[in-house]
Parts: structure tokens; sequence; C-alpha cells
């Protein structure tokens, strides 16, 4: 799955649980059998994020790891200090087993799933 931040923008509650709710119900609609998820995050407009955004991104990461294989986040190179607040609570997720990466750009991940990205199509 790829999520996209389109604009520049703060993440609240509200982006949070379009991301671990809706979004990751769409996704297990098509899941097939015991497949696992590769999620690729592209939050290089994010700009910043409450702490309900973190705690409900990272309890929604605990809950779907037996289904997810990796999770994939880019950033802005501008955004240390987002980049540096979600490496503290991917360490949670990375804890109990997960692989995730904190990217600058998503490009290389695409290419080695196969896929073709064309940003603002």
């Amino acid at each position: 799955m790829l999520t996209q931040v389109g604009e520049q923008v703060d993440a609240d509650a509200e982006v949070a649980r379009f991301l671990s709710v809706r979004a990751s119900v769409a996704l297990d609609q098509r899941r097939q059998g015991d497949e696992r998820a590769i999620y690729l995050h592209d939050w290089r407009a994010l700009r910043s994020y409450t702490p309900e955004a973190r705690t409900l991104m990272t309890n929604w990461g605990l809950a779907v790891r037996a289904r997810t294989e990796r999770i994939v986040i880019a950033f802005s190179p501008q955004a240390k200090m987002v980049k540096m607040g979600v490496g503290v609570a991917t360490m949670a997720l990375q804890l109990a087993g997960f692989t995730v990466k904190l990217v600058d750009d998503l490009e290389p991940e695409l290419r080695d799933l196969g896929v073709r990205h064309s940003p603002g199509h």
C-alpha cells in the first residue's frame, strides 16, 4: 500500500485514523489469503504530527504486525524533527519484529518491488 501526504500537513488524529482504519480496511479487502502487506508512506510533505496521531499509528502498527512484511516511510530532508520523532515511535515496532525503514526517497523501494510511480498523476 502506498500512501502519500499530498500537501503540507500537520498530522492529527483524523489523518492517523484515515491511515490506520479506512486505508487499512481497503487493503485488507484486497489481501489474498495470508499475504503480507508492504506499507510505503510518502510523508515528505508532513510538517508535524500530534502525540495522539503518533499513538494511534504506533498502536495500529503493532496490531497489523502479523500481516505486514515491512513499512517504509519517506520524509523530507528538511523535516528533521518529524523524522526523529517518528524514528523514536517506530522503535516499538522494530522491537516487536517489524522491518521499518526511514528514507528520503521511495523510488529505490518502488524499483525493488517492480512498481513505477508517477508523482502528480
